[in-house]
């Protein structure tokens, strides 16, 4: 076949016609042609011609041939791209980790019997017996700002102690020390109102909840029943007032608070001093003859007020003394507050 394109070539620079071959059959005759073309001796021009035409040829068939190359080259260099591996991306940082939720606040948590619509109020100072300040951790239905406010308790009364016309009366600083036990500076209290919110005073009238170990202790009952408050009606707030007088009932009857120790609610805290009794004897080891209705001297322990009980030591027992539901203010060196309540060998 390069022959015979190499004699076509020939050919058109010789005579400018067109050789073609047009099948197999007719390949024979042209072969012996050509041969006989090829057997003659060309003139010098005529080979001049033909290597002219070769290299031209020659040309074109290596410019298709650089360019199937060039091709191949780039088919391969697609190829090799496509088996590299992409360029690693950058991974996201990873999202943080949600903040954990804060922990509720013992403090702040409603303890189980606080009842429904109460509000959280923090103390601010204890003013007497039945008297307080405080202020709403936040405004809400029953405090409607944050401001400090004069509460007094509802349903009770207690001896007074700051009253600006009345002497201090029995009992009166007892129930004051028992109010800051409740209810102390500082803790987070719940206050519930009745049908009028304010007294004459301008005071908020108010029942008042504290926590004791996870549960509500209605403050307001617990000072009548524990006889350091007596139970007193101020219509028309009147939602507790059946449960303040059972427990002031049970009160008087165990002669517990006040009602054993006063001579009646209201009586003034200096009482007439008795006739001199005989100068007791000294107490014995056991804690023999402990006891007695001074209420003060030398071998009485300021811790007990209203009785008198020899100091410490010798440790004495309830089953030693003979009082029961004696107030106790201080240190109570005997223990004899088990309870923590300012109320002594309760009965």
């Amino acid at each position: 076949m390069r022959r015979f394109a190499v004699l076509c070539v020939l050919a058109v620079a010789m005579s400018g016609c067109a050789a073609s071959q047009d099948d197999d059959r007719s390949a024979p005759s042209t072969e012996r042609s050509l041969r006989s073309d090829r057997d003659a001796e060309p003139d010098p021009g005529q080979r001049q011609g033909v290597q002219k035409s070769e290299q031209e040829w020659d040309r074109q068939r290596g410019g298709h041939q650089d360019g199937d190359d060039r091709d191949n080259e780039g088919r391969h260099n697609e190829g090799r791209d496509s088996d590299q591996p992409e360029p690693d991306q950058p991974e996201p940082d990873p999202s943080p980790p949600p903040s954990p939720e804060p922990a509720p606040d013992p403090a702040r948590s409603t303890p189980r019997g606080v009842p429904a619509g109460a509000q959280a109020a923090v103390v601010d100072r204890i003013i007497d017996g039945d008297t307080l300040e405080l202020h709403a951790r936040r405004s809400g239905p029953v405090l409607s700002s944050t401001a400090v406010t004069g509460v007094r308790l509802l349903e009770i009364d207690t001896p007074e102690t700051v009253h600006p016309s009345e002497p201090v009366q029995c009992y009166g600083p007892a129930a004051s020390d028992a109010l800051a036990r409740l209810a102390p500076v500082g803790s987070t209290v719940w206050v519930l109102p009745d049908r009028e919110l304010t007294d004459y005073y301008d005071r908020t009238l108010l029942y008042l909840w504290s926590s004791q170990g996870g549960k509500a202790l209605f403050v307001n009952r617990t000072l009548v029943a524990k006889g350091f408050a007596k139970a007193s009606l101020y219509e028309p707030n009147d939602r507790y007032i059946d449960a303040m007088y059972a427990a002031e009932a049970a009160a008087r009857t165990a002669d517990r608070g006040l009602w054993g120790h006063c001579s009646g609610f209201g009586a003034p805290l200096a009482q007439p001093e008795p006739d001199p009794e005989p100068e007791p004897d000294p107490p014995s080891e056991d804690g023999a003859g402990a006891g007695g209705d001074g209420g003060g001297g030398e071998d009485c322990d300021p811790s007990y007020p209203g009785v008198c009980i020899p100091p410490a030591p010798p440790d004495l027992n309830c089953d030693d003394v003979d009082h029961t539901d004696f107030a106790v203010r201080g240190a109570d060196p005997h223990q004899f507050d088990a309870e923590g309540d300012g109320v002594a060998c309760e009965s």
